[in-house]
């Protein structure tokens, strides 16, 4: 009897430690930058498309690209993360600036109440995003 009842508590651990909470999406589609840092952004906004485990989009002057980090011992949600280099007139340049930091300071991305957020450390709100028709 014991031995059952200890290997059902492992058992439902075990499901309950790799079940993501059944409140969360995982992020997919377009999805168009509303507020960074707590603010909107300035000058035309970026954008984010996930496509499986990478991600692409505009920075706000530039094209960019970064693939999901599958390894969860790894710290951030995005890695190998490129833009190409066009220089463009302000507040565009300082967008996207502020926009790829924060994209790597990014350690967790949900899906909230049909809004896309990521966070950073301690769950910090870095930036938002609205659905795209992109």
């Amino acid at each position: 009897m014991h031995r059952s009842l200890a290997l059902a508590a492992a058992a439902l651990a075990a499901a309950c430690a790799t079940s993501a909470p059944l409140d969360m999406e995982a992020p997919s589609g377009a999805w168009r930058l509303a507020a960074i840092d707590g603010a909107p952004p300035s000058g035309e906004a970026p954008t984010i498309a996930f496509e499986g485990d990478r991600v692409a989009g505009f920075a706000g002057c530039n094209r960019y690209f970064a693939a999901i980090e599958q390894d969860p011992n790894v710290a951030r949600y995005f890695t190998g993360i490129g833009a190409t280099r066009m220089a463009c007139p302000e507040p565009a340049m300082s967008l996207e600036t502020r926009f790829l930091a924060r994209l790597g300071e990014t350690m967790s991305v949900r899906v909230v109440d049909g809004v896309l957020v990521f966070f950073g450390d301690e769950e910090v709100e870095l930036m938002r995003f609205a659905p795209s028709a992109e």
